[in-house]
């Protein structure tokens, strides 16, 4: 019963943020440093499907679903080739 406190705590600040090991163990400054770097940067063409990244694709078709690439996309990618 003693723990109860404790594991209340926890909950609540594992819910809303930041928890207990982060300042210990710098993991918010990992990811702040990094957040911009392969393999954690979100920018690229997605597939509108199965949000497969698309970046680098030359045939046209999703390789992941086969859903064909829309016309706009093709050409955004031709210009990242």
């Amino acid at each position: 019963m003693i723990n109860l406190p404790f594991l209340l705590i926890g909950a609540f600040q594992m819910s809303d943020g930041p928890r207990i090991g982060d300042g210990w163990a710098r993991t918010l400054v990992i990811w702040r440093k990094y957040a911009r770097k392969p393999p954690f940067d979100p920018s690229g063409i997605y597939c509108l499907v199965c949000d497969y990244n698309l970046t680098g694709n030359v045939s046209g078709i999703c390789p992941e679903c086969g859903t064909p690439v829309p016309e706009r996309t093709k050409a955004i990618l031709a210009g990242m080739a």
